[in-house]
């Protein structure tokens, strides 16, 4: 029987028991085993699937959640296409709505306002200042949790994300294959500098003359793309023996492939590349790019869970950070004799 014409009053006539038995066990209460088993055993048979929004009207929720984008991020969007889609997914398959918005943290009142009449809780994506979390706390004040940064926010949650692993595997790797000339491309920001620093501690136990100078991430007014494509310019203009460039995400990697193109210089011939980040875009790319990176089906289903635990007034499970994880693959081959 199709679970869209199954009501919970068939499923008590089945179970030989009351709506308001049955109505119990969905919610997490307690009954006798052998009238649980009957119930569990109706719902089973019939494929009986609780309305997610009639529950919710029940319980005060809205039975919604949203992703809050800080806009920036549209602009080096190979991995948020990744998350957003594994973030949907989850919480379609957790029985709630979802409604994403794109915020100017500069300007974040009209979507504070419009989210307040819509949603149980918040997945916030990117840099929020304490100026957007005044004004959530006075207009939409629900649970929020995210992987980014510590959230200065009385019902904030911040899911923990530890690269030393994934770092350890790729220093490990380049130096197996060889490489001792490696270059780091990334931005000036808290996430790039944990990233670059990891990767500079695990490489420098092995290759002790290995200096932070090969680490650029700053020094010009370029984003994104165009500070990947200017500052591999400038790497390789002062380390022109650089045998593999690390970026510290997707976006920089496009820009500085384009410059290597212009350099003449083939992949992974010439010079290898290494990407964080791991969107579909890097694994997709000929030659696929060896990466380091989330699994973001993992990511998603660790960040809504919480969100759900804290909109139920639990506390989130005490689960281990969120590994980074190493992907070789075509990009980076071993130099000859390694």
């Amino acid at each position: 029987m199709s679970s869209n014409h199954v009501t919970i009053k068939e499923v008590a006539r089945a179970a030989g028991v009351s709506v308001g038995l049955v109505s119990r066990i969905l919610n997490g209460g307690r009954c006798d085993s052998a009238l649980n088993d009957r119930i569990n055993e109706a719902i089973a048979r019939l494929n009986y699937v609780p309305d997610p929004y009639a529950r919710a009207v029940r319980s005060g929720l809205r039975g919604c959640l949203g992703i809050l984008v800080e806009k920036s991020c549209r602009k080096s969007n190979f991995w948020l296409e990744d998350l957003l889609v594994h973030l949907l997914e989850a919480m379609g398959e957790a029985s709630f709505r979802s409604i994403l918005q794109f915020v100017d943290v500069s300007n974040p009142l009209p979507n504070c306002r419009k989210l307040s009449q819509f949603v149980d809780g918040l997945v916030l994506i990117g840099h929020f200042d304490a100026k957007f979390f005044s004004l959530l706390r006075s207009y939409c004040h629900v649970p929020a949790v995210t992987y980014w940064e510590s959230l200065e926010y009385d019902k904030g949650f911040r899911l923990e994300v530890d690269v030393s692993d994934g770092m350890r595997q790729l220093a490990e790797f380049l130096y197996h294959s060889g490489h001792r000339e490696v270059g780091i491309i990334g931005v000036d920001n808290r996430m790039n500098a944990e990233e670059s620093e990891a990767f500079l501690q695990y490489f420098q136990a092995l290759v002790p003359e290995f200096s932070a100078e090969r680490i650029i991430r700053s020094g010009d007014s370029f984003v994104f793309g165009q500070a990947g494509y200017h500052r591999t310019l400038r790497l390789l203009e002062r380390f022109p023996k650089t045998s593999v460039l690390f970026y510290l995400s997707d976006c920089l990697a496009f820009g500085g492939i384009n410059a290597l193109h212009g350099l003449r210089l083939r992949l992974p011939d010439d010079i290898g590349v290494v990407s964080f980040d791991n969107s579909f875009w890097a694994s997709s790319y000929m030659p696929a790019l060896t990466s380091v990176g989330i699994d973001y089906s993992t990511l998603a289903e660790r960040l809504v869970n919480s969100l759900i635990a804290l909109i139920n007034d639990k506390s989130p499970d005490a689960t281990p950070p969120l590994s980074i994880q190493f992907y070789p693959r075509e990009s980076v081959t071993a130099l000859n004799g390694s």
